[in-house]
């Protein structure tokens, strides 16, 4: 096969200083990073807020698990449910 040198992979792969040395690699790796953390303290506050305002441990705790970035209508149903077993006005 003439061509079988051209299909062959890299010897090595790119070492993190390669990586990073590319302009947009850095910047989706930046967003990647605060996304995360970003969602990891939205879970975090919003199951404080439930536990604040019921005392309960476990409707903390449903409140943590059921938060996702991606659907705000789980969390202002959580946060309402929360106000309604607490009788609180949010």
């Amino acid at each position: 096969m003439p061509n079988a040198e051209a299909v062959k992979p890299a010897a090595q792969g790119a070492r993190y200083g390669q990586v990073f040395a590319v302009g947009p690699f850095r910047a989706l790796f930046g967003g990647t990073v605060l996304t995360i953390v970003a969602t990891s303290l939205q879970m975090l506050g919003l199951s404080v807020l439930v536990y604040l305002a019921t005392g309960s441990a476990w409707l903390s705790a449903v409140a943590y698990g059921r938060t996702s970035a991606d659907d705000r209508h789980t969390i202002a149903r959580i946060w309402a449910l929360t106000c309604a077993n607490a009788d609180l006005v949010c």
